[in-house]
């Protein structure tokens, strides 16, 4: 009858049933009893500042280690880091020195002037003539993110085989200004820059300038920029530019992302990695991939089974690259301790 009259907005059975058990045992009033007031939650503030505290004393601490000490799970311990202090995991930066006060001050100096310099005359860069050097390997291997490809939900990641750079290397060095390259020439196998051979090269760009740019040449208005390696600095160096007037751009120390053969010309050459190139060098330079028959070069490999044989060992076979416990296993936790334990 009551359902009849009222609906589905009446008590069900059970309810009423609850209710006239209350009412029975001297309850009076039909409100709700006073709660305690905001649940309880598994990241309380002091729990916050624990985790924060810890972060700080340790920059490389893991999310695991602040949870034991913190005394909270690993899951709440996730979300303090991530969603309440919002920090998270940054791969460091490799950079060829960390500057002293010192050098980021230079470093602050001369970038304030040059970019004074090309705000006030903008035609300025335009007189620039850049140059530096870099290696170049006959054989350079792709790298994963070269290596990529495109593939559908269920389909493996693709794998490539790990190679080192070929032995086979000269040294390029190039000079180049807005509207391209002005010259470039490689040093012999195997030799690097020296102050007496960059000389030689600066000889070579003047002349390359005064064919390809006559007219900085003839106004002598070209301004030379290169780091500060010795070969650059040396007090030879110095002495021809200056007899020959020539400018040079200044360019603070230890700073590659200043020089444009480092950030911008460099790394594209060195994305056409993955074949072979300057082939005629390396046939040229009579280098024998092995000597055969030769006891004294013989493979590694070889004179492992030789030795194991004779020492009366019995040899576990192995399948080439792979399944090597001290690999998969042991070398990664000994460097993981030696990271943790030598920092």
């Amino acid at each position: 009858m009551v359902h009849t009259a009222y609906g589905d907005a009446v008590m069900s059975r059970r309810r009423v049933f609850e209710w006239y058990k209350h009412f029975k045992e001297g309850r009076e009033e039909t409100a709700d009893n006073e709660r305690s007031g905001r649940p309880f939650t598994s990241t309380p503030p002091e729990k916050v500042d624990k985790v924060l505290e810890l972060g700080r004393e340790d920059r490389r601490i893991t999310v695991r280690e602040v949870a034991e000490e913190a005394g909270i799970s690993f899951g709440s311990t996730q979300s303090i880091m991530k969603d309440i202090l919002r920090v998270r995991s940054l791969n460091a930066v490799l950079v060829p020195k960390n500057l002293t006060f010192d050098q980021k001050k230079a470093r602050k100096e001369t970038a304030s002037l040059n970019l004074e310099a090309t705000t006030d005359n903008p035609e300025l860069l335009k007189r620039v003539i850049t140059g530096d050097e870099t290696w170049i390997y006959g054989f350079d291997s792709e790298n994963t993110q070269q290596a990529s490809e495109w593939r559908f939900k269920n389909e493996p990641r693709p794998k490539k085989a790990r190679k080192a750079p070929s032995k086979v290397k000269v040294m390029l060095t190039v000079f180049f200004d807005y509207q391209g390259i002005v010259h470039h020439e490689f040093q012999q196998q195997g030799s690097t820059i020296t102050a007496d051979s960059y000389l030689g090269v600066l000889r070579r760009l003047r002349e390359a300038i005064r064919q390809k740019r006559p007219e900085l040449w003839r106004s002598k208005s070209w301004i030379l920029h290169h780091d500060n390696a010795p070969a650059h600095t040396d007090l030879k160096i110095s002495k021809f530019l200056q007899d020959h007037s020539t400018s040079v751009f200044p360019q603070p120390p230890y700073s590659p992302d200043l020089a444009p053969c480092d950030f911008f010309l460099f790394g594209k050459l060195k994305k056409v990695k993955g074949s072979e190139i300057s082939e005629h060098r390396r046939d040229q330079s009579g280098i024998e991939e092995g000597h055969e028959g030769d006891p004294e070069n013989r493979i590694p490999e070889d004179n492992a089974r030789l030795n194991t044989a004779k020492s009366g060992w019995t040899l576990l076979h192995h399948p080439a690259y792979g399944l090597a416990p001290p690999d998969f296993f042991l070398l990664r936790r000994l460097k993981s301790f030696y990271a943790v334990n030598h920092v």
